[in-house]
């Protein structure tokens, strides 16, 4: 839906009667505001008693006070209003674009302004935010602006560019974990909420990191490894240590230095035929 479409049409003679009561009043309050500034002239020119004066004035604030009390009825009954008078029908329109998430009415159900739960609650979708539990060891590294990749299992190809937006200011005892919020980008409407998702946050110096693909990636244990080209068709397999991990690609530390040639496909092939020459 886009902002301003009707999301449904409201049927209640008390909105109607509400509204007109609101304009008799208004309409009243005008014409006592007009009489007290006949009155007030007459009194400057001296035709008309103080009491007189003070008899208009008492019936514009309580004209006044009327109106008020009809236009909070109604703002009761209709947030917002849009109800004209005479109309026993109020048009419920969205207020921002998205999606309806959730619809807790039907056609010719009947609902009240008390009600606990909205009659449609509507998303937008674009932007999503991820929670994400944070060890209290990792709290440093944890700051507002932090740049984040989202992976979640359904789309294992690729990434998602987060940013974090909110850390908790409190620790939980119970799990001594921190909570941030990361901003995520879902312009595509890939991501739905409840998901489960796993975040990277990125170095501050990443792009002067190596960056290599996943499939480079040789892990031994606890152990990354990678071939590297020394001359054409000789390799060279390098420990490196990663400054972060995500779904498709590492960045490195140690280990390679920009301009070296890893190998990227083909990298098991190679590990388990050195493995045969070396036995």
């Amino acid at each position: 839906v886009k902002a301003g479409d009707v999301l449904a049409i409201l049927d209640a003679p008390e909105l109607g009667t509400a509204a007109a009561d609101l304009a008799k009043a208004r309409a009243d309050a005008e014409q006592k505001k007009a009489a007290l500034a006949r009155s007030r002239s007459l009194f400057e020119a001296e035709v008309v008693p103080r009491r007189d004066l003070e008899v208009a004035q008492a019936e514009w604030h309580q004209a006044s006070a009327e109106a008020d009390r009809a236009r909070l009825r109604l703002a009761n009954l209709v947030p917002g209003g849009g109800i004209t008078a005479g109309s026993e029908r109020y048009s419920l329109r969205t207020p921002i674009s998205g999606i309806v998430a959730t619809r807790h009415i039907n056609p010719g159900m009947e609902t009240r302004p008390d009600a606990q739960e909205p009659l449609f609650v509507v998303t937008d979708m674009s932007k999503l935010s991820v929670l994400v539990d944070v060890p209290e060891r990792d709290l440093p590294l944890v700051t507002v602006g932090k740049a984040a990749q989202v992976d979640v299992s359904a789309y294992p190809q690729r990434s998602f560019d987060g940013k974090v937006i909110q850390v908790a200011p409190t620790l939980d005892p119970q799990t001594r974990r921190v909570q941030a919020r990361v901003a995520v980008d879902n312009q595509e409407g890939l991501l739905k909420p409840e998901m489960y998702a796993k975040v990277a946050l990125l170095a501050d110096n990443r792009e002067a990191l190596p960056k290599i693909a996943i499939g480079a990636l040789l892990v031994e244990g606890v152990k990354n490894f990678v071939f590297v080209e020394r001359t054409p068709g000789v390799f060279e397999k390098r420990e490196v240590t990663l400054a972060v991990q995500t779904r498709s690609h590492a960045y490195v530390w140690t280990g390679i230095k920009a301009g070296d040639k890893v190998v990227s496909v083909g990298a098991l092939l190679l590990n388990a035929e050195l493995a045969s020459s070396s036995r």
